[in-house]
């Protein structure tokens, strides 16, 4: 599992919170590094970045296998991480991976999602929700039935 995990990280080993934050800078987006953030399924102590008004949560690891190992243990829908069954997510969760560092954005926006993505590649687990979201049931589509 863990040689999962690392694919894709190779060219983007050095990756950090304040290289991400410059990289979506120059791809035009606006980003103020912000406070701490902690998740109970990930080491390290994240750092939120609000990007274009929106906030991302960005944990950085200090050696990059160790970032593929805790990546290789979220599952593929984002809705749990570990022993973490279920997650009450607010909104979708979208997972990234780069390098040193794993990135989750909740939302559903696209541009972002595009942004993020041009950026660290698309992402390794996540949910694209297209009908209404429930932080009990995930995704409902209207036909009530779980979608994602």
């Amino acid at each position: 599992m863990l040689a999962l995990a690392l694919v894709g990280y190779g060219q983007l080993a050095a990756l950090t919170t304040s290289g991400l934050a410059d990289r979506l800078r120059a791809a035009g987006a606006n980003v103020v590094i912000g406070g701490e953030v902690q998740q109970p399924f990930f080491s390290p102590t994240g750092r939120f970045l609000n990007v274009n008004g929106d906030d991302v949560q960005v944990f950085e690891y200090a050696l990059t296998p160790l970032a593929g190992y805790e990546a290789s243990k979220v599952a593929p829908d984002g809705m749990a991480v570990g022993k973490a069954i279920h997650i009450a997510w607010l909104a979708p969760p979208h997972f990234y991976a780069a390098g040193r560092i794993i990135v989750i954005y909740l939302g559903v926006d696209r541009a972002m999602m595009h942004l993020l993505g041009s950026v660290l590649g698309p992402p390794f687990a996540g949910t694209d929700c297209t009908g209404t979201w429930s932080s009990i049931g995930g995704c409902q589509t209207l036909s009530g039935q779980l979608n994602g």
